[in-house]
């Protein structure tokens, strides 16, 4: 089904950073991918899905801010 979904723009960057972690009294590299894309074809039966994560984000560093999204129907 995700056959008829296409990447048309990808304006994505990887973005590398770190925090500070008081357990452990030192930095933790953390990373991940920051920007836009933009996908064509037949996404309808995906926005129920897409729209939940926008929700409840994704990846283990949701805590931390990581993994956020927003859908923009054009």
């Amino acid at each position: 089904r995700a056959a008829g979904v296409r990447l048309a723009e990808d304006y994505t960057q990887w973005v590398d950073w770190e925090r500070f972690s008081a357990r452990q009294d030192s930095r933790i590299k953390m990373g991940g991918v920051v920007g836009r894309a933009l996908y064509e074809g037949e996404v309808a039966e995906f926005i129920p899905l897409l729209r939940l994560g926008e929700l409840v984000h994704v990846g283990k560093g949701a805590v931390f801010g990581m993994g956020k999204y927003r859908v923009e129907l054009v």
